[in-house]
């Protein structure tokens, strides 16, 4: 008498190409990775990011898909605006929800820029008189001993360094 054997129940434990390439495909389409996991015969959420990080060729593949959907999310910003059927006020919140989460996932193209304005004058040293070099030696001196008192510098016995606090 031969046993059969029994099937396996439960969420696959090893990646096969079978299951990456359906997640990634339903990633590429917009969805969810947490919905997509819980159709049945996907793995846990911790297994799939077990394969994506340990895995070279699937996670190259996940960060693609990712990368589409997101872009899909994106689009589909027009249509959510082009809704007549909704309301302003639930219109508005999928919209700001949708522009946040690309602005985390795809800051470099939907992130905020900023920009920084600078302007520097260069000016032309001016030669120091002895006196002049003497009076603003004493003056940094003065500062530093100032610092040190406040604790907020540390002179140590090597020449070269200083330690600030």
């Amino acid at each position: 008498m031969t046993k059969k054997k029994a099937k396996k129940m439960g969420r696959p434990l090893s990646y096969t190409e079978a299951i990456g390439n359906k997640i990634c495909d339903m990633l590429a389409e917009g969805k969810s990775l947490t919905s997509i996991l819980k159709e049945r015969g996907m793995p846990t959420y911790q297994t799939a990011m077990r394969w994506v990080s340990r895995l070279p060729h699937f996670q190259h593949q996940y960060a693609r898909a990712r990368e589409v959907g997101y872009m899909i999310l994106a689009e589909g910003l027009i249509d959510c605006c082009s809704d007549d059927t909704r309301d302003s006020k639930h219109k508005a919140i999928e919209v700001d929800t949708r522009k946040w989460i690309l602005s985390k996932m795809l800051p470099k193209i939907y992130g905020s820029k900023q920009t920084v304005d600078m302007q520097v004058e260069q000016t032309e040293a001016k030669a120091m008189t002895p006196l002049e070099i003497s009076t603003r030696m004493q003056h940094l001196i003065r500062l530093a001993q100032g610092r040190v008192d406040e604790g907020t510098l540390e002179i140590t016995d090597d020449t070269d360094t200083e330690t600030t606090r």
